[in-house]
């Protein structure tokens, strides 16, 4: 069930995981004795980030991403795995990523999770605080309270689409056959029997969270209502707090770049495609944190 392990470092940087701090280059704000052990990176999302604030880390531990696989171009095919996968390339954070089809392993079953030098956390929200926390990254410390207040916001709006992306492909007869053959094709060591268990499964989720009970046509109405806020809060330029991405972005990336790269033309995907703001933001997220 697992693809090769990848080492994904930072765009910018070619870094090991355990890449001694004092290889890098010295930090030029850093003034102290400490400078030799500092930790500069040149990131598209944080500028220049100094990691004598966390002297206890004199090199990267490992860290490991494990997330659902690729398809259609995309670094994981759901939402919060590409989520978690752009917040680690933005925020220049080196690991490995390791693709799996079965959640029985992962914290409430659920993907996608990280172990980060032995410890295991799950959630795309829980991952990211842990990683700002326990490595002093910059990515969103120059948000107002406000600003973090909105990112929430957003996040619960994802929540919603999620059940409605997901819903499009496997529980919508108008696609799963073209979702089914693609993932078939991308990932010769799933099977048809496997995949229906999948299908089957999700059905159960989908009546219990409630989304499984409307018809397709209502579905699709709560989709494209938080695709339209998006489209509002999405500016033609930048990103949504300024000019340089913060992890809400890494959000909005997720899931839009789940629907743009989509090769199967359903009502979300066609709403997308006729949002230049949307699609810009999602390709200008795309080139900087995809490897080559």
């Amino acid at each position: 069930m697992y693809s090769p392990a990848r080492l994904v470092p930072h765009p910018r940087l070619q870094l090991s995981h355990h890449a001694p701090i004092a290889s890098q280059p010295p930090c030029p704000d850093c003034q102290s004795e400490r400078r030799r052990r500092c930790n500069t990176q040149s990131s598209v999302a944080v500028g220049l980030l100094c990691f004598a604030r966390n002297e206890r880390y004199n090199f990267w531990p490992m860290i490991t991403l494990y997330s659902y696989p690729e398809l259609f171009g995309v670094a994981d095919n759901n939402g919060y795995g590409l989520k978690v996968f752009a917040f680690m390339r933005l925020a220049g954070v080196p690991f490995t990523h390791e693709h799996i089809f079965d959640a029985s392993g992962a914290p409430r079953g659920q993907l996608p999770y990280i172990v980060d030098d032995g410890e295991t956390i799950g959630d795309s929200e829980i991952i990211i605080a842990h990683l700002e926390r326990k490595y002093a990254l910059a990515i969103d410390a120059g948000l107002s309270a406000a600003q973090r207040d909105q990112n929430l916001l957003v996040t619960r709006l994802l929540d919603d689409l999620y059940w409605v992306m997901s819903y499009s492909r496997w529980k919508d007869e108008r696609y799963f056959p073209a979702f089914r053959d693609a993932l078939l094709r991308e990932h010769p060591s799933l099977t048809v029997e496997g995949l229906t268990k999948a299908q089957e499964f999700n059905f159960q989720r989908y009546y219990h969270a409630g989304i499984g009970r409307y018809e397709p046509e209502a579905a699709y109405a709560r989709g494209l209502a938080d695709l339209a806020v998006l489209a509002r809060l999405v500016p033609a330029d930048g990103y949504v707090h300024g000019p340089a991405p913060t992890s809400i972005d890494t959000g909005i990336y997720g899931f839009i770049a789940n629907i743009h790269f989509y090769a199967i033309d359903t009502p979300l995907k066609i709403f997308v495609a006729a949002q230049p703001n949307l699609l810009r933001h999602c390709l200008a997220l795309h080139a900087a944190v995809m490897p080559g």
